[in-house]
């Protein structure tokens, strides 16, 4: 038996902007009906890391500061950003706000096909990717099970007013400003088909209503890569801690934390580790 294929290692990033007092979107695109993986589906932007976000390449520009040990996913989940929506992260927005129409089009098409170009453009701009004010959010790896596997990182960031973003119409061919819980919708009405990490994002998304509690919220990172296995007759993507689990485990075989794809192709998610029953 041959083994699984090693994941490639990729960031993506939940953009979100408030809407009214107690409220906020997110922006998601969609993936071309051309693409290798989850072709059609609505994901956060987000791609594979280059050898361009290295820390090294960029650590004499940030100066004496101390950079994440997660640099690389950061900034890739920020480059990458750029390249599908032209939402541009820096520590400096003002001088994000500087590049607008031919001018941004031509700096996405040359960092999509140069990810050194990021560096470039950054320098242009006179300000550095805003790698410190991303929010980690969670850490998902591709089923073994899969051919094509990603080892991704999940980050949030907060735009304080709507930015101007647009699907880059190449990888990706629609795109949308909703609330977490009008996406969660919109897939259980047909009109919109997720992944199921992107699924389980909006869901905890949804139970928030402002940047102070995303913000806030205690997180910790680990990585989840879910098992495929079946119950009930329903295929299941059992998560660390379920009975189901191949490589993680409960320590009862009553204990349950999946996401149950259902017949009509909709998900379900049972838990409970905390009661144990």
């Amino acid at each position: 038996m041959s083994s699984p294929a090693a994941p490639r290692m990729a960031a993506t990033v939940i953009i979100a902007a408030p809407k009214g007092p107690q409220d906020f979107e997110v922006f998601m695109v969609k993936r071309a009906q051309k693409s290798g993986f989850m072709a059609g589906a609505h994901v956060f932007p987000g791609g594979v890391l280059d050898a361009a976000d290295d820390v090294d390449s960029w650590q004499e520009l940030y100066g004496p500061r101390t950079l994440p040990g997660d640099f690389a996913f950061r900034l890739a989940s920020i480059r990458e950003a750029f390249e599908e929506s032209g939402v541009l992260l820096l520590e400096d927005s003002a001088r994000s706000a500087l590049l607008q129409g031919d001018e941004k089009r031509i700096w996405r098409k040359r960092v999509h096909d140069d990810a050194t170009q990021f560096k470039n453009l950054c320098a242009e701009l006179e300000s550095l990717p805003a790698v410190f004010s991303l929010k980690a959010w969670s850490h998902w790896v591709t089923p073994t099970a899969e051919p094509r596997r990603y080892d991704t990182r999940f980050y949030v960031a907060w735009t304080p007013e709507l930015p101007e973003a647009h699907h880059d119409e190449e990888e990706t061919v629609d795109s949308t400003w909703s609330s977490p819980r009008s996406s969660l919708d919109s897939f259980e009405e047909g009109t919109m088909f997720l992944p199921p990490p992107t699924w389980y994002t909006l869901r905890e998304l949804a139970a928030f209503t402002d940047w102070k509690g995303l913000d806030e919220a205690i997180r910790r990172i680990s990585p989840t890569q879910p098992f495929f296995s079946s119950a009930g007759g329903n295929l299941v993507l059992a998560l660390p801690g379920d009975a189901l689990h191949d490589t993680d485990p409960g320590e009862s075989e009553e204990h349950r934390n999946r996401i149950v794809i259902l017949p009509n192709k909709r998900y379900g998610f049972e838990y409970n580790l905390e009661g144990g029953s």
